[in-house]
């Protein structure tokens, strides 16, 4: 198996070893987005923005995300809501619209290296928390990890 091919393995069986057995997470199941700079949790809010919030909000539906096998970042508390951001520039406004497979502002990556959400269209752009508290999350270039506010971008999924 090369672990480093994201969520695909080859097996090969063998009629001998009939026990054996592979199971691989589902990459779409809920999830949240946590910022552990901040401690701070990416948040639908309503059914158009998001946010980051404290760490001791307690958790709800709202704090739960699917990045699914065709990109989109899906809230669960948010009906039919995915991440988007429709400008390619530093500051551009990430929020909450209708989820669409072929909407290009909704295509996002994660990095397991650098643990960056990255733009797929918006090539070189990332989520970013925005500031400490987390109010207003942005797109911005995607920092190297030497960078010092590459803490705004990091997330662990």
């Amino acid at each position: 198996m090369d672990v480093r091919c994201h969520h695909k393995a080859t097996v090969v069986t063998h009629p001998d070893f009939k026990n054996q057995e592979l199971n691989l997470l589902e990459p779409s199941l809920d999830r949240v987005v946590i910022n552990p700079e901040f401690g701070s949790l990416l948040t639908a809010v309503g059914d158009a923005a998001v946010a980051f919030q404290p760490l001791v909000v307690a958790s709800s539906v709202t704090q739960l995300w699917q990045l699914d096998s065709s990109h989109l970042l899906q809230s669960t508390g948010a009906t039919n809501k995915c991440v988007d951001a429709y400008e390619a520039e530093n500051g551009a406004t990430v929020h909450l619209w209708d989820c669409s497979a072929t909407n290009v502002n909704q295509l996002w990556t994660y990095d397991s290296t650098t643990k960056q959400l990255r733009h797929k269209t918006h090539i070189g752009y990332c989520l970013d928390i925005g500031s400490p508290t987390g109010e207003v999350p942005h797109l911005w270039t995607c920092l190297p990890t030497t960078h010092a506010d590459v803490k705004n971008q990091v997330f662990v999924f």
